[in-house]
């Protein structure tokens, strides 16, 4: 490596801010220092990394070829700095959770909030994604670890924990209150129009597959992108649909919705905590791994 790597450190403020006074006042030190340290390091290259502006400076083609390479490496290193520093203690540092939000209503909100009561200094990030979101965010290291809800296939390679299990109920609006008396098969309620997830989602394939043993097509009238724009769309009499239980809970007590009994119970679906074992965790990350695993917690 031709240049130190002190003048990389100070290449990346610089870019960041594209403003020498500025950078060298997050360096504390002084813009002609920080000055001459780039044009140490565009001789050691053999280019120009800036071209001076109005108000700063600006990349140049192959400033912005390194600054594509140093920033992310560079705050990396920060980021394991964060976490050292924090790891006896656990004073400090980041977990980063991807999670389906249906994973996060039915079961992980008290589990994290009793853990942001543990660890106050901990900063939890969290990352709401469908389920294919979430298994890349993991694969790519975007963050530690995921939670998911079942049917999914997951890649080889991937570890996987049973969190726990919820049970998904029928329910309709005002509208369709009449049904909350008797027992229905799923062939009797198709005559209603139903309310569900877009079908590039674990949920649609997984009443598509309880549908076809009906020999039914399973068909929403309103699909929707999201697990938390359904309730609300039944409440406002939309349709009819299925809903976790967890969720739907508030809403039935208070009347907003009737649930619809159907002859037939459906199968349970499950909570899934997924890592990647060939990536080590961070101690924040590890705690918020037993946090998550703790039924109690």
């Amino acid at each position: 490596m031709a240049a130190d790597l002190d003048l990389y450190r100070i290449f990346y403020h610089v870019a960041k801010y594209q403003n020498f006074t500025r950078a060298a006042e997050v360096l504390l030190s002084s813009q002609p220092s920080v000055t001459r340290a780039m044009q140490s390091l565009e001789s050691e290259l053999g280019c120009r990394l800036f071209v001076r502006s109005g108000r700063g400076v600006q990349l140049t083609a192959e400033g912005q070829l390194l600054y594509s390479r140093i920033a992310p490496a560079y705050e990396s290193i920060v980021r394991a700095e964060e976490e050292i520093a924090g790891a006896l203690s656990l004073s400090q540092g980041a977990a980063y959770l991807g999670t389906t939000g249906m994973a996060l209503h039915c079961l992980l909100l008290h589990r994290l909030r009793a853990f942001c009561t543990a660890f106050p200094g901990i900063r939890l990030r969290i990352s709401d994604y469908s389920t294919p979101q979430a298994i890349r965010a993991l694969q790519a290291g975007s963050v530690d670890m995921a939670t998911i809800t079942t049917p999914a296939q997951l890649p080889a390679g991937l570890r996987r924990t049973a969190l726990g299990d919820f049970e998904e109920v029928m329910v309709g609006g005002p509208r369709f209150a009449a049904l909350a008396s008797g027992s229905h098969t799923l062939s009797q309620l198709t005559q209603y129009p139903l309310v569900g997830l877009s079908s590039d989602t674990v949920t649609y394939a997984f009443y598509r597959d309880i549908y076809a043993e009906s020999a039914l097509d399973f068909a929403p009238d309103v699909q929707l992108s999201t697990s938390d724009l359904v309730l609300p769309a039944i409440a406002h009499d939309l349709g009819i649909g299925f809903v976790p239980l967890p969720i739907a809970r508030p809403a039935l007590q208070s009347g907003q919705v009737v649930r619809i009994p159907l002859a037939q119970p459906l199968p349970r679906r499950q909570v899934w905590l997924l890592t990647d074992p060939r990536r080590s965790l961070s101690p924040a990350a590890r705690a918020l791994y037993r946090a998550l695993r703790q039924q109690d917690f």
